[in-house]
């Protein structure tokens, strides 16, 4: 007998010949594996599925799928299976909503597509649900947001620093001193070429901060290493920063919070689009009142991969310099010029006699699609060394599933393996990504590493990161390891490379957006191409990327 069932794809186990293993959350937020043929799912990771649970000896129960189809966050909320299911429980509704990314959610929409009015007013008597016309969500994400309100509101008073003498810094710029001595929490944005990594290196040149203590973050250990090469001071990520550390019932906290505060007179965060709610709070929770925070960011890319958009809502609320005058070193950048046509609705053509920048505009199926960026990834590869393949999503032909078996089979054919996320054997020197937090070994969510050495008998991997530090993964966490010879445009960010390649195709069109474009072309440093069809692009600039519901987007959750 055929069942039903509603849930989100969370990481993907195995994906070989359109067979795929997925480990997926269902709506009533349990865990369960996922077993297909082509399985497909939604910009946010829905799908609805039929077929049957079986009990496996190696996967334990699962749900082998006869037919799946993608759902979007709308479409998951309309589908009458999901709305069979979550009327007995508001919170599982809530829980995956804050998995797809928000925090609250309107109440009034989710009664229109998904619930009873008679249901909701029982539910929203649990103490684990919060409301507040006229939003509705977990009452754990409402308390965390309610608190950073606070702690954003109370602003101290830090050093006061003085601009190093003969800056080159233009007026705009220059206002960052000024911000910081209205208080001591502030916020430096802009868009490529505008000069942030300038008016940070000006910043940490100020006379008053020698001798004193300086921290630089960010938030994944590839960023952390291009903040420390572009400011010459040693950079963690947020979560060392902060010392991260699991109990012995493995829930995470910190070392330093409200009762230890950083000790430093100046923090920098960069790439700070990039913090979820709950490390933004983390972090805010541990600068005392006497420490400066710089937040340094574009507002223009992708949410972060977690809940909320914590960095993009404080905007309004902290004080801070928008930079927006293309400097003289961004002046003349292809690149930079197409991600501002990109931002602004205009289809990114732009000029280049030097080829730094190609568009490649074809009506072609994806496999075509996949075949010409492979091929110019490997001629690129030769000759500039580092190259980044980047793509929409995770499956499908013009997927980062098969993107990196392609190009593993072109570059590391052969050899002892051990497999990891995807299904693909790992091997001396494939690069692979972290697809989540891992505290006990402290990797991070984005984090690239190398494989240095391959143990196939117990299972496990040596691995090392950008900045040298070495690990030892074996057991489960595998299975959040990917191949990196190519990555999405949502794992990408944090990361640059000297030449980036961005391969698009309409199939993926739940995905594509301004913001999506925007970031992959920003992560290019030299020089970008893209490969993609009339119809991608033009779904690409003319659509943006939804924004996130959130509890800090509720204007009285400021005077509550």
């Amino acid at each position: 007998m055929s069942q039903a069932l509603v849930a989100r794809v969370v990481r993907t186990l195995f994906d070989q010949d359109d067979y795929q293993v997925v480990a997926a959350r269902t709506s009533d937020n349990q865990e369960v594996v996922l077993t297909g043929r082509s399985l497909r799912w939604g910009a946010e990771g829905f799908l609805a599925a039929e077929g049957r649970f079986t009990q496996h000896p190696r996967y334990g129960r699962r749900f082998e799928v006869a037919q799946a189809s993608a759902l979007s966050l709308e479409a998951l909320l309309h589908d009458p299976r999901f709305r069979q299911i979550v009327d007995e429980s508001l919170v599982s509704a809530l829980e995956m909503l804050y998995e797809a990314g928000h925090t609250a959610y309107p109440l009034e929409q989710l009664a229109q597509q998904s619930f009873s009015e008679k249901s909701l007013l029982r539910h929203l008597k649990n103490p684990l649900v919060t409301h507040r016309p006229p939003l509705v969500g977990l009452t754990r994400a409402y308390e965390t947001e309610l608190r950073l309100t606070r702690l954003l509101q109370r602003r101290g008073r830090g050093l006061s620093l003085l601009p190093p003498q003969g800056h080159r810094l233009s007026q705009s710029q220059a206002r960052i001193f000024q911000v910081f001595a209205q208080g001591n929490l502030a916020t430096l944005t802009g868009g490529p070429g505008t000069g942030k990594s300038f008016t940070v290196a000006s910043l940490l040149q100020s006379p008053s901060l020698q001798g004193k203590k300086v921290a630089l973050a960010a938030p994944t250990g590839k960023a952390a290493k291009r903040l420390e090469e572009l400011s010459g001071r040693p950079a963690l990520t947020v979560h060392r920063l902060l010392g991260v550390y699991l109990d012995q019932e493995g829930q995470q906290h910190f070392r330093h919070h409200g009762g230890n505060p950083l000790e430093a007179h100046l923090v920098v965060v960069d790439e700070s689009s990039m913090l979820d709610v709950p490390t933004f709070y983390a972090l805010i929770a541990a600068i005392s009142p006497f420490t400066l925070l710089l937040l340094v960011g574009d507002p223009y890319q992708l949410p972060p991969v977690g809940p909320g958009e914590p960095f993009a809502d404080s905007l309004g609320i902290l004080p801070g310099v928008h930079l927006t005058e293309v400097r003289r070193q961004g002046q003349d950048s292809p690149i930079v010029r197409a991600a501002r046509l990109i931002l602004e609705g205009h289809e990114p053509l732009v000029n280049d006699p030097e080829n730094r920048y190609r568009l490649y505009l074809y009506e072609a199926r994806a496999e075509e699609i996949a075949a010409w960026s492979v091929r110019l990834y490997l001629e690129a590869r030769k000759r500039f060394g580092q190259v980044a393949l980047l793509t929409a999503t995770n499956t499908g032909p013009l997927g980062v599933l098969n993107l990196n078996r392609i190009l593993q089979n072109h570059l590391n054919p052969s050899g002892p393996g051990v497999t990891v996320g995807g299904g693909l054997l790992a091997r001396l020197g494939d690069p692979l990504v972290m697809t989540r937090n891992d505290y006990l070994l402290e990797l991070m969510n984005g984090e690239i590493l190398t494989v240095t050495h391959v143990d196939t008998a117990t299972p496990a991997l040596g691995l090392e990161a950008s900045d040298g530090r070495t690990f030892r993964v074996e057991g489960g966490s595998l299975g959040y390891l990917l191949h990196a010879y190519a990555m999405s445009v949502h794992r990408s960010q944090g990361s640059e490379w000297p030449v980036v390649i961005i391969a698009l195709h309409e199939y993926q069109e739940n995905l594509l957006s301004r913001e999506l474009l925007y970031t992959a072309l920003t992560r290019s440093k030299e020089r970008a191409y893209i490969f993609t069809t009339p119809k991608a692009l033009y779904r690409c600039r003319s659509t943006r990327a939804g924004s996130r519901q959130t509890w800090l987007k509720l204007p009285q959750l400021w005077g509550e």
